[in-house]
Formats: C-alpha cells, sequence, structure tokens
C-alpha cells in the first residue's frame, strides 16, 4: 500500500525583498520545485515557510532556488534574528541621512516654486546645473545603487517588483538632466532663467523611500523582537536535584522524571508538577491571568512562569521545545504561515501591479509628449516618471501580515492562540457557536457527589471503577480516581481498558468485564438500568449520572456534579447579545443538560448527543448556509470540532482536541472565547481596512499623476506615504486592544486594573 511521504517543515530567513512582488515571486518558483509541497513567504517577518519532502529535495535547494531570484535565505536557527534586523534598521537610516545630506540643497531652489516662499533667498550657486549634478550624483550612484541592482535581479529572474519602478523612475529623471547639463541648448528656460532639470525629483524619491524603508524595518525589528524575545522565557540552564546533591544542567539534558528546584524570583524551566514545596506563580505569560496563584505538591505548574514567592520541587514532565511555552512559540510562529482568503485575492491582484503601471507610465509619457504638451519631452517624461513612483505595492503586502501578526500577539497576551491566519478570519465571521458541556462549559474537574450500590459495598464499587478509570482523560474517569484517593481506596491495576466515546468505557479488572458510562450504552448489551429516587435527585441537581455493570449485570451507579467554568454565564450573555446562534450539545441526559443550560444562559440543548451526532449537527447547520465553530476539550469532540469552520479548545483539553482545534483557549476563564472573538473581528476589519487604504490610495495618486497634478518627488512622497498609512493603521488596532477600547456590541469591556478583558455585562 502506497504511503504518503512525511513532510519535512524548513523555516528559512529570507533578506532583500521589497514588496509583495518579491513574496510572490519566491512562492510561484519554489512552489515548481520538484518535493515541495508548499511554500509561504511573510513579508513582515520576512521568512519562508517551506514544507517538503526530503527525499526528492534538499534544504540547500531550496536556498539556492531563492538565492537565484536575488535574495538571501538561511536557516532561521542559523541567522543572526533580531541583531541582522537592528543592523539593517541601522543601514537604512544611515542611507536616509546620507541621502537628505545632498538632497536638501537641490530642494532649497524649488522654494521659487511657490508663491509663499518665492521671495525667500535661495544662493545662486543651487541653480548651477553642474552642482545639481554634484549633489545629484552621489545619491543616485551610491543610495539609489540598491534599487537598481534589485531591479536587475528582478526583470533577469522574468518579474517585476518596486525595485523596478524606483530604478525606472530615478533613472529616467536623472540621465535626462543629465543630458541637458551637457546639452543645455536643447532645453527651455525657465521662468527664473535658469535651465528646468529634474535632479531634486531622483534624489528625493530615492531619499524619501530610504525613510519609509528605515521605518519599515523599525517596524518590522518589534516584531522580530517580540517573537525572539518567547524564546528567551524559559532559562538555559536547570537546576536539578540528583543523588550527589545540586547541579545545573541545560536544558536540552533534563529528562522527564528529573527532580527541578526553583527558588523565589526564578522562572520555571520545565513543565511538571510539584512533588515537594509551595510558592506563589506568576502564571501571566502563558494564560494571562494578572493573580499569582499558590502552587502546592500535586499542582501543575509549567515553563516561563514565575515563581514570586517560596521554594518548589518539580517532577519534570517536558522541558525544552517540548513545553507548553515551547508550543506555544511554535503555535504562534504557525500563525504567520499561513494568509487570509482576503490577502491572497490582493495578492493575485499586485501580482500584475508592477507591470500595469509601467504600461500607464508609458501611456502617459505618450499622451503628454504627442497631445497634452506636444514636443515637451521633460514635461511628459516628468509626468510618466511621477506615475512610476507613485505606485505602492508594498502597503498591500504588508496590509494582511502585520494585522495578524499584532491580533495574534495581543491574543497570546491574553491566553489565546491562533493557530493560523485563516482561523481570524473564520472565527470573525462565524454565525453559530456549538458549545460541548463537561470540561467545556463547566470546569472540568467533577466530582462524585453519591454512590448508589447492588450486592456489594459502594466503597467496593468506586475502587472497581476507579481502577479501570485509572488510565481515562476524559474528566468523568479523574473524579473517581480523586474520589477514590479521598477515601484512601488503594487501586489496583486493569487488564483492559477500551474507551468508547460518547458512552464511557469498558474494561477488565480483576477477570471480570465492566461497563461504566451512559444509560445508553449499558441499554445497547442489554443491561437495564433502574429508575432509582437518588438517580432522580442527581439529575435535578444537574449531576451527570454514571451506570456502572460488573459481569454483564447492572451494579450501581455514581453521581457526578461538575462546577461551571468561570465566566460562562457572562459569556454567553455577551455572545447572545452579538446575535450569534448558541447551542449546548452534550452526551448527557436531558435533565442534567437542561439544568446546566439554564445555569449558563443557553436557549439551544442538544441532550443524548454522540461524537458522531455532533458531527452531522455541525455539517447540518453548514448545509443551512452558516458559519460554525465548536468549542470542546475531548476526544469525543475531535471530529466535530475538525469539521466545524473554526475548533476552539479550552483550557485543559485532551491532546487530540487540542490537535483539532484552529484556536486554544489557555485560560480557565470562559470569557477567553469572547475575546477570541472580539480579536479577530478586529483584526479582520484592520485587515480590510488596510487594503481599503492601499487601493484607494492607488486608485486617486495615480490618475493625479497621469493628469500632471503631482511633481515626481510628491508622488514619492506619497508613495512612502501610503505604506506608513498602512503600519499606523495596524500599530492603531495593537494600541486600541492594549488598551482594551471597545466597540459597542462586539468588544468586551476591559476589566479595571488589569490588561485584560472581560464579558461581564
Amino acid at each position: 500500500m502506497n504511503t504518503a511521504p512525511e513532510l519535512e517543515r524548513l523555516t528559512l530567513q529570507v533578506s532583500g525583498m521589497t514588496c509583495s512582488a518579491c513574496a510572490n515571486r519566491i512562492e510561484k518558483n519554489v512552489q515548481k520545485m520538484d518535493g515541495v509541497a508548499s511554500v509561504f513567504v511573510n513579508l513582515v517577518m520576512e521568512t519562508a515557510y517551506v514544507r517538503i519532502d526530503p527525499s526528492r529535495v534538499k534544504v540547500q535547494d531550496v536556498a539556492d532556488r531563492i538565492a537565484q531570484l536575488g535574495f538571501r535565505a538561511s536557516m532561521k536557527e542559523a541567522s543572526a534574528g533580531p541583531e541582522e534586523a537592528v543592523s539593517l534598521a541601522s543601514i537604512y537610516k544611515r542611507r536616509f541621512l546620507f541621502s537628505l545630506l545632498f538632497t536638501l540643497p537641490l530642494l532649497w531652489p524649488m522654494l521659487h516654486h511657490f508663491s509663499w516662499t518665492s521671495s525667500l533667498w535661495v544662493p545662486d550657486i543651487l541653480h548651477n546645473a553642474w552642482m545639481q549634478l554634484l549633489l545629484a550624483t552621489p545619491v543616485q550612484l551610491i543610495c539609489g545603487w540598491p534599487f537598481l541592482e534589485g531591479a536587475c535581479r528582478s526583470l533577469r529572474s522574468g518579474s517585476a517588483n518596486m525595485d523596478v519602478l524606483i530604478a525606472l523612475g530615478t533613472l529616467s529623471a536623472y540621465l535626462y538632466s543629465h543630458y541637458l547639463v551637457f546639452h543645455p541648448a536643447g532645453a527651455a528656460v525657465s521662468g527664473h532663467g535658469h535651465t528646468p532639470l529634474y535632479f531634486e525629483a531622483s534624489a528625493t524619491i530615492i531619499t524619501v523611500v530610504w525613510f519609509g524603508k528605515w521605518l519599515e524595518a523599525r517596524a518590522r525589528l518589534h516584531v522580530r523582537q517580540w517573537m525572539e524575545g518567547w524564546t528567551h522565557l524559559v532559562p538555559p540552564s536547570v537546576r536539578v536535584l540528583r543523588p550527589e546533591g545540586e547541579t545545573w544542567e541545560d536544558s536540552a539534558r533534563v529528562a522527564k522524571g528529573d527532580t527541578a528546584i526553583v527558588l523565589a524570583g526564578e522562572t520555571l524551566p520545565v513543565d511538571g508538577v510539584v512533588f515537594a514545596g509551595q510558592g506563589l506563580v506568576d502564571e501571566a505569560t502563558l494564560s494571562g491571568e494578572s493573580r499569582p496563584q499558590d502552587k502546592a505538591a500535586g499542582d501543575a505548574v509549567s515553563a516561563g512562569t514565575r515563581l514570586v514567592r517560596g521554594r518548589l520541587e518539580i517532577r519534570v514532565e517536558r522541558a525544552g521545545a517540548q513545553t507548553s511555552l515551547g508550543q506555544m512559540v511554535r503555535t504562534l510562529e504557525e500563525t504567520q504561515t499561513t494568509k487570509p482568503k482576503l490577502q491572497a485575492k490582493a495578492d493575485r491582484a499586485a501580482a500584475w501591479f508592477v507591470p500595469g503601471i509601467i504600461a500607464l507610465s508609458a501611456a502617459t509619457f505618450l499622451y503628454w509628449y504627442v497631445s497634452g504638451a506636444p514636443g515637451a519631452f521633460g514635461t511628459a517624461l516628468s509626468h510618466a516618471i511621477a506615475v512610476v513612483v507613485s505606485a505602492c505595492p508594498c502597503a498591500i503586502g504588508m496590509a494582511a501580515p502585520l494585522s495578524v501578526f499584532l491580533a495574534s500577539r495581543q491574543a497570546a497576551r491574553l491566553g489565546i492562540l491562533f493557530r493560523h491566519g485563516e482561523a481570524l478570519e473564520s472565527l470573525s465571521q462565524a454565525d453559530t457557536i456549538l458549545f460541548d458541556k463537561t470540561g467545556t462549559v463547566t470546569e472540568g474537574i467533577p466530582v462524585v457527589v453519591g454512590i448508589v450500590a447492588k450486592d456489594r459495598p459502594a466503597r467496593e464499587l468506586l475502587r472497581l471503577a476507579a481502577t479501570a478509570e485509572r488510565d481515562g482523560e476524559h474528566p468523568i474517569a479523574g473524579a473517581f480516581v480523586r474520589e477514590a484517593g479521598k477515601q484512601g481506596v488503594r487501586l489496583g491495576e486493569a487488564e483492559r481498558m477500551e474507551e468508547l466515546p460518547g458512552y464511557g468505557i469498558s474494561a477488565a479488572v480483576e477477570g471480570r468485564e465492566l461497563l461504566i458510562g451512559s444509560a445508553r450504552l449499558l441499554q445497547s448489551r442489554s443491561i437495564r438500568c433502574p429508575q432509582l429516587r437518588e438517580i432522580a435527585e442527581w439529575e435535578q441537581q444537574g449531576a451527570t449520572v454514571v451506570h456502572i455493570a460488573v459481569g454483564g449485570r447492572w451494579a450501581g451507579a455514581a453521581g457526578i456534579r461538575d462546577a461551571l467554568r468561570p465566566g460562562i454565564a457572562g459569556a454567553v450573555q455577551r455572545l447572545n447579545g452579538q446575535g450569534l446562534r448558541l447551542l449546548l450539545v452534550t452526551g448527557d441526559d436531558r435533565g442534567t443538560a437542561g439544568f446546566i443550560g439554564r445555569q449558563s444562559g443557553f436557549k439551544d440543548i442538544r441532550a443524548g448527543a454522540l461524537p458522531q451526532e455532533k458531527l452531522e449537527l455541525v455539517r447540518k447547520l453548514q448545509g443551512e448556509g452558516r458559519i460554525v465553530a465548536f468549542v470542546g476539550d475531548g476526544v469525543n469532540d475531535s471530529p466535530a470540532m475538525a469539521a466545524a469552520a473554526v475548533g476552539i479548545s479550552v483550557s485543559n483539553a485532551a491532546s487530540a482536541a487540542k490537535e483539532a482545534a484552529d484556536v486554544q483557549i489557555l485560560r480557565d476563564d470562559a470569557r477567553g472565547i469572547v475575546d477570541a472573538i472580539a480579536i479577530s473581528r478586529r483584526a479582520l476589519g484592520n485587515i480590510r481596512q488596510n487594503l481599503t487604504l492601499a487601493f484607494i490610495y492607488n486608485a486617486m495618486v495615480v490618475p493625479a499623476a497621469m493628469a500632471g497634478q503631482l511633481e515626481p518627488w510628491a508622488a514619492g512622497s506619497a508613495m512612502t506615504l501610503s505604506s506608513l498609512t498602512v503600519v499606523l493603521n495596524a500599530m492603531r488596532m495593537d494600541y486600541s486592544l492594549k488598551r482594551g477600547r471597545r466597540r459597542p456590541a462586539d468588544f468586551p469591556r476591559r476589566e479595571r486594573g488589569k490588561a485584560a478583558f472581560s464579558a461581564q455585562p
């Protein structure tokens, strides 16, 4: 049987990109390589994410193909990281200042062009053509050289990017002015008695572009520094308890089962369970919870959190990249590897952008030279240059990646992880949300409220059930085990245990066959479940009734009750107020489901739903044209979560649920779901605003340049302003999210004194 090859995921740092055309060119060329499954280039992060079949293509082959296109690529782990970005920002700053030094004297004579400044003094030497040539040449040949080089590389690869536009515009102005310096007899004379040259246009365009690139580099630097900052939250070495005493070891050498020691003021280096000691742990980095939590023996702790007070001995479960923090970093990186559909459509339009602008520039030149200002070569060239340098593909390329990054960063601070950019878009559009009950609407830490047994003591039935459930992942399994520990019941080992999603479990304990689960499970095996007074009381109190059969006969039942998850009632009220359709979908009986549903505020409740029925409900709603999100925590929720437009897993979810989820809520507070929806809506709105600004800008400025209403230097400035507008608009969203500002009906209120969101009305 043929099996699909195992793909390797590469993360390459790519330098030298100037606009979305560069990113698109890399994607198209690398995608054509044999053995490349997918490729995505993030312009803002300057990173390429490539999935390859290592048996057919090597990492170096991919890097070489990118190098052939005129860019530099290296494995991210081997790159200089933020230090390289700092260096790049410094280079851009120096180029801008150098260009500005020579450009300002060229701009000074332009004061005579405006009526309100025409009386100001301008040195005659600055009107001299040879002086202007002397000032413009260093700018064009030194500071402008990277654009010329980039344009040549782009054209050699059969495409055109922003470098082509800049090189074409500045070279046209410079070379025509250079010609007039050496052939002054063929040039017209201005009203001030000087030959009209265009050196200031070429120099100003280059200066303004470097200014914009410097500001963009600073924004990208902040992005990369923040991402790198997450990886430095975990200490590189761990204090480990060995037989010979305490010793420091590299975190990569720490294994599961080791004992790590953490003192007050230190950051926890591993995930694990407290073995001894007690302390106060600040978990804000992972969950967004601002209040430190008390930790004692038996409590779980995570790497990246900080021990405020006390001393802890931790039995290591995970270290290094396998910790919760390491998984968060990978998830944050994966969020940047896909683009929303909105951006994909914009990129397809942008692919024709540069060739289209060059065609419009040529048409502009011909119009002005033939009919607009017949025979006026300089005027026609000036307007054509203005068209070339006014267009801005950069703004289109940065519209979505920057917004996605800033939104996912703020979400991570609140204990919310979007696994990819499409999740942001899909969640913002969801109009129907399905909630599982146990572990989702409830806390997932149920307790046994009572046991009834037939033909044996209740304590003995508890021992059999807890032994069978000992290795189970469902919250109910934990309830039996915890109750057994509370009563001091010694557990044995189950010979066999099989989970039956939606029903319960089948197990063999001490040679006896056990069935533990819903009444439907026992009835499917022709076992009758009696209706007892205790069972009716448990159902009225909202407890889940778990029936137990031993040897094919009903042996008893347990009532298991779970408290509502903090904030769930407020979250449901908030989401109802936004016009969303909410459904509580659970495998519990109607009485228990109704009690929990009424407490938490659900109006639509579907009880007795098996995993397949949850999946069918999702598909039925999708068939009605609804965009469905499913919130769950267990293995039995995974099929429905995977089928929904957006799967959302809550804190303490099972591994299968986390894998199926597009969004992970790390906080215990259910209001994290409200925050996730609010952030996704704000992010998608911001992307739409950015794309609208970019397209409206080009729709207004390019026609103005064609009509001769913009000088080349003004067109170049407007081009840079477009990119800066997109950056500033994305930063405005980020600032608004940080401050917790609220938009009516879709954005939650900020809690007093906390940089977190609240769904309380």
